[in-house]
């Protein structure tokens, strides 16, 4: 799937308002009301379920063992082709890499010890599955659909209010099948002085970039040089002109056009349901990449 910056639909949505935006500074105002225009968008995009949202991805059941993670008694890890628990309470144990050693107080699993259980936000992962956007009878597999059109879906999977169970005898890991929850961007600028945390977004004009925090970022340095801890945002093509025409909406004024741009949007939107979703679409669809 085709990505661009989210930098492009203000740049372009400011352009079509009559201004330049590579000889001014983009007004505060502008920037909030792109952004809430852009993400209220994605909102209603996401409502409709468009086959061009979903994604296939592998998860595992539990997070990969770090040694700086503050691990707790009873708590399970993936590391080195299996599943680990902790099993003492002492404090730091967690950061003693799992292995077979008969002092190492972690325990290899058997997987029918494992509750094999796919949680829609892991947060882990970069992507929070949808709830309304599972399908329990085509969510699993043991190989890629996307390769493997052959592939079966597990059968027997079932919905909680956390996530999807996996039925007992349950893989290592699976691929999933899922639409994930709506994209959100800024384009709030990134300062040194704020302190981030997991969930947040920020812009940086030097980059044209929207980046979502994934971890705890450390203050002061720039999204862009602490990958660890930001992910930029990307917008699929798919979506870019009726993205833009709807950001423009909200910073132009009747003078320049601001109705006329507001039926377009709209028009735009038609447009795509028509082709997506009035004849089911799959054939476009293209899994893997941000809404």
């Amino acid at each position: 799937m085709r990505t661009v910056k989210a930098g492009v639909v203000l740049e372009n949505a400011v352009r079509m308002a009559g201004f330049e935006p590579a000889t001014m500074a983009v007004p505060v105002r502008w920037r909030m009301l792109a952004a809430m225009a852009v993400n209220n968008a994605f909102q209603k995009i996401a409502a409709e379920k468009f086959p061009q949202m979903k994604r296939v991805e592998f998860r595992r059941y539990r997070p990969t063992w770090q040694p700086d993670v503050g691990w707790r008694e009873r708590q399970e890890c993936w590391w080195n082709g299996a599943y680990w628990r902790l099993e003492t309470a002492k404090t730091g144990a967690g950061a003693t890499e799992p292995s077979a050693a008969e002092s190492c107080p972690w325990r290899m699993l058997k997987m029918d010890e494992v509750s094999a259980f796919i949680e829609y936000d892991q947060p882990w992962e970069g992507a929070v599955i949808e709830p309304g956007g599972v399908d329990v009878q085509e969510f699993a597999y043991t190989d890629d659909p996307k390769y493997c059109p052959d592939a079966a879906p597990i059968k027997g999977c079932r919905a909680s209010e956390l996530g999807i169970v996996i039925p007992s005898p349950a893989p290592e890991g699976v691929w999933v099948r899922f639409i994930p929850q709506p994209t959100e961007i800024s384009f709030t600028e990134w300062t040194e002085e704020d302190e981030y945390q997991a969930g947040d977004v920020v812009y940086l004009t030097s980059r044209k970039e929207s980046y979502v925090a994934t971890g705890e970022p450390k203050k002061g340095i720039q999204p862009a040089a602490d990958a660890e801890s930001w992910m930029p945002v990307r917008i699929s093509t798919t979506w870019l002109k009726y993205l833009t025409l709807v950001a423009a909406t909200e910073i132009m004024t009747a003078e320049q056009g601001r109705y006329q741009t507001e039926a377009a949007a709209n028009g735009e939107f038609d447009r795509l349901c028509e082709r997506y979703l009035a004849y089911g679409g799959e054939n476009d669809a293209n899994m893997g990449g941000y809404c």
